[in-house]
């Protein structure tokens, strides 16, 4: 490996560092900075101008009132033999390879300015590697006054190349200290406690250059938590903050964090600080391991006890469903030594979850484990269901029973039949009520039996209850009959009709009459019994329209539907020819002729007629209902005259005339 590259990977991890520190100089590419502890000691500190390292090292000058006095004849790399001692050997190694390579030109020019940026940075981070490279010096005892301090550049035989100047500075007055951080936040992580703050104003005559990080606890003890100082990576307007962990804080306790401002010669500023109380996030940690096993009607919960001794106790918490809600099983929390606890009087087949969380000193509750699950089992079966009762309807059964005194998924309801050889289950899925309705229709007849079991949640099933009997109503209705024949004839109505297969399910035959074909008319008359074929109806008025229907009744009292309406008018009944009546002519007080005859029938009235020669037989008297004589008083001037009778009816229909009788006159 050439030496070079050896020296290189020595001081690489402080290279990133380079660009900020060049660019917070007065001068992008070089600067020197002068700096008074106001006791006559002024430390110099100086970048290569234009980044390019002198082969001849630098004169150091001292001009005060315009005057220039030599302070250093020769500068550069070995040159300070003590601090050179003082070095570690690698890094002793390194700055004499550099201050060889140096001479020797071995540096190549696209490499020169990487290695004198490394070189410088080191050197600012470490005075004595910085008096060793021959960057830094320290003008001690001078006298009270201001001056500058000039830094000129040689070549290898001494000529000068170029030369940079400081600020004034005076011995006799410090110079002010580098700015505070201008802010200093902490947060409390599970990392530790991560501080972060603001980069201070650039200042380019005396920039700061890293920054040291103190803790103090309660008790007023210190410690510095940046081994070396924490260098700034970048000095940008508007720079992330700087951040900074510490990853071993004290737990459950106050501590207070400073922070100091470097400038480039190791010199604090006043601090930032930041007091917070430091709560032991792990406390809060879950415990792992945290498992369920299942039991009868119980489920033993363990886990491992927490890491934390700052871990006061456990809550632990369940649900009936994955996603929760959880609720706590120990709000007072277990004490912090425990790792198992038994849940009890569970219900059997029920799966319940667990999650556990643990309590820090101030009863905070941390995030959740991860969840655990177990579904117990019952210890018994559930008992069997009693008092199961059976109201039989005429389209279902509503069976009902006493809820079982034990935690049920639902029952099973079972019908056996009277012929059948096994029980049907009625509930493919478990009911939760105590009741259930068999829907078994409206032509549904016969004899169930009924039973139901319990069905616990773990699917344990209880005895069978008691069976009851159920005698189904018989809803069935019987056919419609059929009327074959309907009469209206002599006064009266005479509907002939026939049952509807099945005969044997007709008991009794319903007449219902209506006076127009929308009426829904009443039952008449007494019920007709199951062998009738025929119904009379005389309550009839000769004349009237009617219309009939027949329905049939089983022995449960069931009806039919009405059978078909059937019309039918009233007619007259036979009306009888009159017996020939009896005549006998007087001629005073007048001549007439009297006419005898019998009574009429009831509901007739007698008509008189007369016979005229060219018009026919002509009405003599109007109708006649309760006499046997009438007179004609004004018979035909001719020797005879020929007289009969006709019954009619009250609608005026006239029935055969009687035989005729002939009157004579003298």
């Amino acid at each position: 490996m050439k030496r070079t590259s050896w020296w290189l990977m020595v001081l690489v991890p402080v290279l990133l560092l380079a660009t900020g520190i060049a660019s917070a100089a007065p001068q992008p590419k070089g600067a020197v900075w002068a700096a008074s502890d106001g006791a006559g000691t002024v430390s110099l500190f100086w970048i290569p101008k234009d980044l390019a390292w002198p082969a001849g090292g630098w004169r150091l000058e001292r001009i005060v009132s315009g005057k220039a006095q030599v302070v250093a004849q020769r500068l550069g790399p070995g040159y300070d033999q003590e601090a050179l001692a003082r070095l570690s050997g690698a890094e002793a190694a390194s700055i004499t390879a550099f201050a060889s390579d140096l001479k020797k030109g071995a540096i190549p020019r696209e490499k020169r300015q990487l290695a004198v940026t490394v070189m410088g940075l080191s050197a600012a981070a470490n005075p004595d590697f910085g008096l060793a490279l021959g960057v830094r010096y320290q003008d001690a005892a001078s006298k009270k006054g201001k001056r500058r301090y000039r830094l000129v550049a040689l070549s290898a035989k001494g000529a000068k190349l170029s030369e940079m100047t400081s600020a004034e500075v005076d011995p006799g007055k410090s110079t002010p200290l580098p700015e505070a951080a201008p802010s200093l936040r902490a947060v409390v992580k599970p990392a530790g406690v991560e501080l972060s703050w603001g980069n201070p104003k650039p200042n380019p005559a005396l920039p700061v250059f890293a920054f040291v990080v103190e803790r103090q606890d309660a008790q007023g003890g210190k410690v510095t938590l940046t081994e070396r100082p924490l260098l700034i990576t970048t000095v940008a307007a508007k720079s992330p903050p700087v951040r900074f962990t510490d990853a071993a804080p004290p737990k459950e306790a106050e501590a207070s964090y400073r922070v100091f401002s470097l400038d480039l010669f190791g010199r604090r500023g006043p601090p930032r600080s930041a007091t917070l109380f430091i709560p032991d996030l792990s406390a809060l940690a879950p415990p792992a391991g945290l498992a369920a096993a299942a039991g009868d009607n119980r489920v033993e919960l363990s886990w491992q006890a927490a890491v934390s001794p700052f871990t006061s106790g456990y809550v632990l918490e369940r649900a009936l469903l994955r996603q929760g809600p959880y609720l706590p099983l120990t709000p007072d929390g277990l004490d912090p030594d425990r790792t198992s606890w038994t849940d009890k009087g569970l219900i059997g087949g029920t799966s319940y979850f667990y999650r556990i969380r643990s309590m820090d000193p101030r009863g905070n509750l941390g995030p959740p484990s991860l969840m655990a699950a177990a579904t117990p089992r019952n210890s018994v079966a559930p008992p069997r269901p009693d008092d199961l009762q059976a109201e039989v309807g005429r389209t279902r059964v509503r069976l009902t029973w006493k809820a079982a005194p034990f935690p049920v998924a639902g029952y099973r309801v079972e019908r056996l039949a009277r012929d059948a050889s096994r029980w049907t289950i009625l509930t493919p899925a478990v009911v939760p009520e105590a009741t259930y309705d068999d829907h078994i229709g409206l032509h549904t007849q016969g004899e169930f039996r009924y039973r139901v079991v319990a069905v616990a949640f773990d699917n344990q099933e209880s005895k069978p209850s008691r069976e009851v009997k159920a005698i189904l109503l018989d809803t069935v209705s019987p056919n419609s009959p059929r009327i074959t024949d309907i009469d209206g004839r002599d006064g009266r109505v005479v509907v002939t009709f026939r049952a509807a297969p099945p005969v044997a399910d007709v008991d009794s035959f319903l007449v219902v009459r209506s006076v127009s074909e929308e009426d829904p008319g009443l039952v008449i008359g007494d019920p007709l019994p199951a062998k009738a074929e025929r119904f009379e109806d005389r309550f009839v008025t000769v004349g009237a329209r009617y219309w009939y229907r027949l329905v049939a009744v089983d022995q449960s009292g069931n009806r039919s539907d009405p059978s078909w309406a059937r019309e039918v008018t009233v007619l007259n009944p036979a009306i009888p020819a009159p017996s020939k009546p009896a005549l006998k002519v007087a001629a005073e007080p007048l001549r007439h002729v009297r006419i005898a005859f019998d009574m009429p029938p009831e509901g007739l009235e007698v008509i008189v007629q007369r016979y005229e020669e060219g018009e026919g037989w002509r009405p003599l008297t109007g109708g006649i209902r309760n006499a046997s004589e009438a007179a004609d008083l004004n018979p035909p001037q001719q020797p005879k005259a020929r007289y009969r009778l006709l019954y009619r009816a009250a609608n005026g229909v006239a029935g055969p005339p009687s035989p005729e009788a002939e009157a004579r006159f003298e």
